[in-house]
């Protein structure tokens, strides 16, 4: 016999059967069984924040050339396809150094487009140098060993 609000409960009874219902299937306890403790806890913002910074680089390409693509879109006047003697209807990948000597008819593009130029030429100057010195580094290397 079981007791339910005092009264005895026969064994078998519908009311003993309640009476299993009132009690936790498990013990409360106030440990977590899950989760990572400890110094795994940073990885998952650390993930976060990874992921998050590569979707905003991505994005950010993507528009980039979005940008680019809509610009190269629009389309080019008479006047520019005469100037950089252009007579096929669509502008192609042949008529780039054409189209970039028209920047000596525009004198501030000019300077700009030089001042571009040479900032890139001493950028490729400098990737240049440094593999080259690493080339050299290797090489001693080998030939010391």
């Amino acid at each position: 016999m079981s007791m339910l609000r005092g009264t005895p409960v026969p064994r078998g009874s519908t009311r003993e059967s309640l009476d299993w219902y009132r009690r936790t299937i498990v013990q409360f306890t106030w440990e977590r069984d899950t989760g990572v403790r400890g110094q795994g806890q940073i990885m998952i913002p650390a993930i976060i924040l990874t992921v998050s910074v590569a979707a905003l680089v991505q994005f950010a390409l993507y528009y980039w050339r979005a940008v680019i693509a809509g610009i190269a879109a629009q389309p080019i006047s008479d006047r520019i396809r005469t100037a950089a003697g252009i007579t096929a209807s669509q502008v192609g990948a042949r008529d780039f150094r054409s189209i970039v000597t028209l920047g000596s008819l525009i004198p501030p593009m000019s300077t700009w487009a030089n001042t571009e130029m040479l900032t890139c030429s001493r950028y490729v100057a400098v990737l240049v140098d440094q593999h080259l010195e690493r080339n050299m580094a290797c090489a001693a290397q080998v030939r010391g060993i």
